[in-house]
């Protein structure tokens, strides 16, 4: 992957995970293997926060925001509008959400 990294792959903790289904606060289960990872300076030099806060105005990169396959479609809509790094940046994460979708409802982004 180019944009996105295993859990093994971090360096530091200043990432914003993708995790399958929905975040459970009570088992604290941080830094999963099954997630992905996205480098706070990526998530807002390719502006996939901007792009996510069209679709879903209470995101928030600093808590947990759950998205489903209604709103992703938007998401990845309006990103294939992009021509640039963002636009492959979704492609490549897209990948991965409908793997997602074909076992949960929805996944979450765990904020830094």
């Amino acid at each position: 992957m180019k944009y996105f990294v295993k859990n093994d792959d971090r360096e530091g903790t200043c990432y914003h995970e993708f995790y399958k289904g929905r975040w459970d606060e009570n088992k604290m289960e941080f830094w999963s293997d099954d997630s992905i990872y996205l480098h706070d300076d990526l998530m807002y030099q390719l502006k996939l926060e901007e792009l996510i806060l069209k679709v879903i105005p209470t995101f928030t990169p600093y808590s947990e925001t759950e998205i489903n396959a209604y709103d992703w479609k938007i998401i990845y809509q309006k990103a294939k509008e992009d021509n640039g790094e963002l636009k492959q940046m979704v492609e490549e994460l897209n990948l991965w959400v409908q793997k997602v979708f074909s076992r949960y409802e929805v996944f979450t982004i765990l904020g830094i």
